[in-house]
């Protein structure tokens, strides 16, 4: 049987009366509000939190494994250390130098359209993500690792890859500067990567 929550009140009402917690396979309420909440350490593996509102929520350790967050909205919320392995969080809202994903896993999620405009992404784990047409412009990458991404017309305009680790990054090859993967990031002369890429970048004048 599917188990469901319907409203912000039923999670606040388990919060005060549950300390062991597990959030796992539950079906919340499309465009629940959680913003502001505790929810720091929680399990949400496999939950599906399509629209979900976590704007403002202590989020750092939660587990998002698997998890359907399509169109959530994570502005300025707490997501340090969250693992969010293999979850979908296409067209999610994550905007803001508030927003922190410092030390996140995003293996293998699928952020394909997602927004984290001037989020902080530093030492971030995203092998095999999927970006396609996500916006990365602005966003904190220092020491994040980007292994064998899948970037599909994302864009990393005036993001900071300050010591980053790029490596077997997928459709690199462009003819044109302009739509360079990395046209106007910064700090991609101080990143870490392969022959490869810093070939296509330097023959673009990229780096």
């Amino acid at each position: 049987m599917t188990k469901r929550i319907h409203s912000r009140e039923e999670v606040e009402d388990m919060l005060k009366s549950n300390t062991d917690i597990d959030f796992s396979g539950y079906v919340f309420a499309l465009e629940i509000d959680l913003s502001g909440l505790d929810l720091r350490g929680l399990k949400f593996i496999d939950a599906n939190l399509k629209k979900a509102n976590f704007s403002g929520a202590e989020l750092s350790g939660a587990d998002f494994t698997d998890a359907i967050m399509t169109e959530a909205d994570f502005r300025d919320a707490d997501m340090t250390e969250c693992i969010f392995t293999n979850a979908t969080l296409t067209d999610a809202i994550f905007t803001g130098k508030k927003t922190n994903l410092t030390r996140a896993r995003l293996v293998k999620a699928r952020l394909h359209g997602a927004d984290m405009q001037e989020t902080t992404m530093e030492e971030t784990k995203l092998a095999e993500a999927e970006f396609h047409q996500a916006k990365l412009q602005g966003a904190n990458l220092h020491r994040a690792e980007l292994f064998d991404m899948a970037h599909g017309l994302a864009s990393f305009e005036g993001a900071q890859l300050n010591h980053a680790t790029l490596t077997n990054l997928k459709d690199i090859e462009t003819k044109n500067e302009d739509d360079s993967l990395f046209a106007g990031a910064l700090g991609l002369s101080e990143a870490n990567m392969d022959d490869t890429l810093r070939k296509v970048l330097s023959e673009l004048k990229t780096i």
